[in-house]
């Protein structure tokens, strides 16, 4: 029996990350949002020049905020396992990261600028969920096609060992060349659509998608994989049949 079942659930985590991350990213926009706004810009550089008693550490604040939302997120130490600056350059750019630690008041240009960024990482979440949500589909899909070739493959053997004549052999021999051209024609499918990934960038992995949404897995190309051990089988099937003849 073909099961995909350890595909799947990876794949639902997966997409229940991304919808808390997305979530957080929102979260920490409205909370930037909420904040009030100064006139003039204040960086530490002239800081001293300032009543210190009136003018809160904006940085201090955003980096609480941002504490509060993204990093509080339950598999945030498990998956991402970084400091809160590693993590924001890489969220929400180097640029303002750098901004964000320099000033000591939230400008109107500033707030915009974290509120856009976190719009932009809550919106690649949910741009890679339906690469994900994708690649589920394609899963069940090849899942039901996978099981659809096992079960034909049985039917030819079982067919195979009632077989009585010399031409019945010859028609067992032509459907298990029919499946394994099956076979072949799915591989070919399937390595392009791994290989359409690889022309798109993304923000959450090096490499190969397959190798990061199934590092955890025993075999990260788990189609491609069963199809290759289905060629086998049925090429033994295969050459069993064309060297070994059944009398009439």
């Amino acid at each position: 029996m073909v099961n995909f079942e350890k595909e799947i659930e990876v794949i639902n985590i997966e997409i229940d990350h991304l919808n808390v991350e997305k979530k957080a990213f929102i979260e920490f926009a409205d909370r930037i949002e909420e904040l009030g706004v100064e006139n003039m810009p204040i960086s530490k550089r002239n800081s001293y020049l300032i009543n210190n008693e009136r003018r809160t550490n904006i940085s201090d604040k955003i980096r609480q905020i941002y504490s509060d939302t993204v990093l509080d997120m339950a598999h945030y130490d498990e998956i991402y396992d970084e400091p809160i600056e590693e993590n924001m350059v890489h969220e929400l750019g180097c640029e303002i990261y750098t901004v964000t630690e320099e000033s000591c008041s939230l400008t109107s240009n500033l707030k915009n600028w974290l509120i856009s960024a976190a719009v932009d990482a809550a919106n690649r979440r949910k741009d890679f969920k339906q690469v994900i949500k994708k690649e589920k589909r394609y899963i069940k899909d090849f899942e039901q096609i996978l099981e659809d070739i096992c079960e034909r493959s049985t039917r030819i053997r079982d067919a195979y060992s009632r077989a009585e004549n010399f031409s019945q052999n010859i028609d067992i021999y032509n459907r298990f060349e029919e499946l394994l051209g099956r076979c072949e024609e799915l591989t070919i499918n399937r390595q392009k659509q791994i290989q359409s990934r690889k022309a798109v960038p993304s923000g959450f992995y090096n490499g190969d998608f397959e190798e990061y949404l199934y590092s955890d897995l025993t075999n990260q190309y788990p189609i491609l994989n069963l199809l290759s051990k289905f060629a086998r089988i049925l090429k033994k099937d295969i050459y069993k049949l064309a060297t070994t003849r059944k009398s009439s």
